[in-house]
């Protein structure tokens, strides 16, 4: 289970760099829904290999 800290519950939309080392895939989906217009968004973290992640291609194009 993947809890969220309170303090980063406040930061929807809000962060200009967001990047995902966990290789967990619930934090990798959900990366978009932290970046502001014109954030970056960076992905180190592997996932195992059967994971998929839903992760909308035109939302981080549109953020960045």
């Amino acid at each position: 289970m993947i809890t969220i800290s309170p303090d980063l519950a406040d930061l929807h939309h809000w962060v200009d760099l967001v990047v995902d080392a966990t290789g967990v895939p619930a934090v990798a989906g959900n990366l978009a829904n932290d970046m502001a217009n014109g954030a970056k968004g960076l992905f180190f973290g592997v996932c195992p290999s059967n994971a998929r992640i839903g992760l909308s291609l035109l939302e981080m194009f549109r953020r960045h």
